[in-house]
């Protein structure tokens, strides 16, 4: 501490004491502060500018999942001289494969009538000849683990009236699968970001911009599969594969 004498008029003094030592140990203090700072390799800096200058990239991720669910159309088909018979036959067909459907564990819910229809049979001269009733329905398979012992009981509660449209395979759930392609596709878009600033001799500023320019989700992959009641082996369904894809444009501000 430091005194300090202070003549006033009368002569009367005052003394005033001044804590300079407390000042000067803030101003050393402060100094020690700023000496000490530092910045990261490549950040912002306060001498770094920026004049609009932007930067726009893209890139593209993908992720591989494997097929878990199948969609189908099976129905029969039956043919006779009366219109009233060839539905009575399709009717009782139609009814014993829904019922066979259901005991191989297929819920209501995953079964949908897609087609009924009657049509007139003619022969080479315009007559007709008969009447043909077709009743198919769209089913669901969650897992394809049984999915040839369904086919096959469905074809055997049918005989040869049965008719089959093919398969659908798709991925039920593809958020997880999605999420990882979005974080390969902006991982990638910021390495190419880095790469151009850096050849160009400027910094790599804030992102200023994310658009989701593509998302492609596989359609079902259908295919055809030859039926047959009676089979000793149930019908092979393979699952494969199927790629997901996403594809990002990220625009980043550029720093002199």
């Amino acid at each position: 501490m430091q005194r300090v004498k202070i003549n006033r008029m009368g002569g009367t003094s005052i003394v005033v004491l001044v804590a300079l030592a407390a000042i000067t140990a803030g101003c050393s203090s402060n100094k020690s502060a700023a000496s000490s700072t530092t910045v990261a390799p490549g950040a912002q800096t306060a001498t770094d500018s920026y004049d609009g200058s932007e930067i726009v990239v893209a890139g593209h991720g993908e992720a591989t999942g494997t097929p878990d669910t199948m969609t189908m159309t099976i129905g029969v088909q039956t043919t006779n001289a009366s219109a009233q018979a060839a539905l009575d036959q399709n009717n009782q067909e139609a009814n014993a494969l829904e019922h066979t459907l259901t005991a191989k564990g297929v819920a209501g819910k995953d079964m949908q009538t897609s087609n009924l229809s009657i049509n007139q049979n003619y022969d080479r001269h315009g007559q007709v000849t008969g009447y043909s009733v077709s009743n198919t329905v769209t089913i669901t398979l969650h897992g394809l683990a049984k999915a040839g012992d369904v086919i096959d009981a469905g074809a055997a509660a049918v005989g040869n009236d049965i008719t089959f449209n093919g398969v659908s395979l798709s991925i039920a759930d593809t958020s997880a699968l999605l999420r990882a392609a979005r974080e390969s596709a902006v991982k990638q878009a910021m390495a190419h970001a880095q790469q151009l600033a850096q050849a160009a001799g400027m910094k790599l500023g804030t992102v200023r911009k994310i658009d989701d320019t593509g998302t492609v989700v596989p359609t079902p992959l259908y295919f055809n599969a030859p039926v047959a009641a009676g089979k000793a082996a149930a019908t092979p369904i393979a699952a494969g594969s199927q790629l997901l894809s996403v594809d990002v444009s990220l625009t980043f501000a550029l720093m002199n």
